[in-house]
């Protein structure tokens, strides 16, 4: 695993509204950032993303549990706590990485069921998606 790579992890596991401008030290400029809400480019519109999830969600903390890097790509499994509706929000997720040959973030991909720990927390369409996704939950 390399020395980026192990970086980028901490500093995931660091960040907070104060230190987000240090963004730039682990990801290019043409960073790709995505995940079940986002699909942008650039570490500005990157770094408003993350913003944008401090102003509505306040502290946030990212814990990896697991991370595998084959130098030029990587993959992290973390669980992601916040509040949500004044209500702890808790859910994990997983993130593809990609690496340029200075070691800097390309791609930062976020996999998480957006379903089950976003829209089933809302008010109405929550019941209704989870009602949904009881239907169609195989029963044994």
């Amino acid at each position: 695993m390399s020395a980026y790579f192990r970086a980028y992890v901490g500093y995931l596991e660091n960040l907070n509204s104060k230190n987000l401008n240090q963004i730039s030290l682990y990801v290019a400029p043409n960073v790709h950032f995505k995940d079940p809400f986002n699909d942008v480019f650039g570490i500005e519109e990157m770094k408003a993303v993350f913003a944008h999830m401090f102003r509505e969600i306040g502290s946030v903390s990212f814990q990896v549990n697991q991370s595998f890097s084959d130098g030029a790509n990587g993959c992290i499994q973390w669980t992601f706590t916040g509040q949500l509706r004044k209500k702890p929000w808790v859910f994990d997720g997983t993130s593809i990485l990609s690496l340029n040959n200075m070691g800097l973030i390309v791609e930062h991909v976020d996999y998480w069921d957006a379903a089950g720990s976003f829209y089933e927390q809302l008010p109405i369409i929550g019941s209704i998606l989870a009602q949904i996704r009881q239907r169609l939950a195989v029963r044994f």
